[in-house]
């Protein structure tokens, strides 16, 4: 779990941020993905599988038509090595999921909402910062050149840095 206000990696126990001191709230961690919500997850042919995850690879509410059909029943036999007709049946079942096409909608809707998203998990919930002076370059920079190369630290400067704050990952932007 991250502070939501820093980035500062914190224990479960922690009710505040041991840097910024932040209250941490329980009810502020929310999954990444619709994915890790366990309601979608079916059986067929004796093997589970995530409907959501499946349904979102396979374009299953957009796609119509006698191939795609064909095409969504190959994958879906590929994952469960189940028969023809117990494919077909279980991809009429997940098109009538409202609930499972609810989520996909959300889940689009939100993908393509602007704004900075985790590459790790997809999450909005990331913080950003600047990299700042380079005191590292600075003194290579005064060593080789001397004074004047103090300013080298400033280089890249600008640079924006990102940390999710649900999985930790941290990248370069």
């Amino acid at each position: 779990m991250f502070c939501t206000n820093c980035g500062t990696k914190l224990s479960e126990n922690d009710r505040f941020c041991s840097n910024c001191g932040m209250q941490i709230s329980e009810n502020k961690t929310v999954p990444t993905t619709p994915t890790e919500n366990t309601s979608f997850i079916m059986e067929l042919n004796g093997v589970k599988f995530d409907a959501f995850r499946f349904a979102l690879e396979q374009d299953l509410f957009n796609k119509k038509g006698f191939f795609s059909t064909v095409t969504i029943n190959t994958e879906l036999q590929k994952i469960t090595k189940a028969n023809t007709s117990s494919c077909d049946k279980m991809v009429k079942e997940l098109r009538k999921n409202v609930e499972l096409k609810n989520a996909i909608l959300k889940y689009n809707d939100n993908m393509n909402s602007p704004g900075v998203r985790c590459p790790k998990c997809s999450s909005k919930n990331v913080h950003l910062t600047e990299k700042g002076y380079s005191g590292t370059k600075g003194l290579i920079g005064g060593i080789l050149t001397g004074g004047i190369g103090l300013l080298a630290g400033f280089h890249g400067r600008h640079n924006l840095r990102g940390q999710c704050l649900n999985c930790g990952h941290k990248w370069s932007l």
